[in-house]
C-alpha cells in the first residue's frame, strides 16, 4: 500500500477548513499531483492523433465485417438483387479504395462470418434465455455457463480467421488499406463520424 502524503494544515486547529474532509482531499491530490509532475514533463504528452489505438484488431474487424454484412442484407431487401450488390459493391470499392475483385471477397468474408455468427448468437441468446427464466427475482445471477464461455471462445476464433481470410485472399495493397481505414477510424474517440 502506498504511503499517502500527509498535509499540515495552515490555519488554527479550530480553523473549519481543516476540519473538512473535502480540503484536505485536494490538499492531498494537489501534492500528489505536484510530486507526479517532478517525473513526467509536458513535453512527453502526444496529441490524440499520435496515441496508439487500444481497440483490438478482434474489435474492429468484428464491427466492420457485420456491420458490411448487415448493409448488403438491407440493401438487397429493398432492391433488385443484381443492383443491389452492384450497389455495395460500388459503395466498398469508392469507400476503401479496393479493386472489385477485392471488394467481392470481401463481400463474401463479411456474409460468411455473418451467418456463422447468427447461428452462435441464437445459440447464446438460447442459453441466457434459459438462466433468466430459472433465476429467482432478488437472487444473484450465476457465472456464466462454460457453453456460453466456449460460445465466445468459438466466436472470437471465426471473426480471427475471417482477419486471416482477408489478409490471405485480398491483395496486399486492399488488405492494407482496410487495416489502415479501420485503424483511422477507431483511434481516436473524438472521431464520431467514421469518416
Amino acid at each position: 500500500m502506498l504511503n499517502e502524503p500527509t498535509v499540515e494544515p495552515t490555519h488554527s486547529e479550530n480553523s473549519k477548513e481543516v476540519g473538512n474532509p473535502m480540503v484536505r482531499y485536494i490538499a492531498t491530490v494537489a501534492t500528489i499531483l505536484f510530486s507526479l509532475s517532478s517525473h513526467f514533463s509536458f513535453a512527453e504528452i502526444k496529441p490524440a492523433s499520435q496515441i496508439p489505438s487500444i481497440t483490438p484488431d478482434y474489435t474492429r474487424y468484428h464491427l466492420f465485417l457485420r456491420n458490411l454484412a448487415s448493409l448488403s442484407r438491407r440493401v438487397q431487401a429493398t432492391a433488385s438483387s443484381a443492383k443491389s450488390a452492384e450497389l455495395v459493391s460500388a459503395m466498398v470499392t469508392d469507400k476503401l479504395a479496393l479493386n472489385p475483385s477485392d471488394t467481392q471477397s470481401l463481400l463474401i468474408i463479411a456474409k460468411d462470418l455473418d451467418s456463422q455468427l447468427q447461428i452462435l448468437d441464437g445459440r447464446a441468446t438460447a442459453i441466457i434465455a434459459k438462466i433468466r427464466t430459472e433465476h429467482k427475482k432478488g437472487d444473484l445471477y450465476p457465472p456464466p455457463p462454460k457453453e456460453l464461455t466456449e460460445l465466445q471462445m468459438t466466436h472470437i476464433s471465426l471473426v480471427n480467421e475471417s482477419i486471416n481470410k482477408i489478409k490471405n485472399t485480398l491483395s496486399a495493397t486492399s488488405s492494407t488499406a482496410i487495416d489502415s481505414y479501420l485503424r483511422k477510424n477507431s483511434s481516436s474517440p473524438d472521431n464520431k463520424t467514421g469518416n
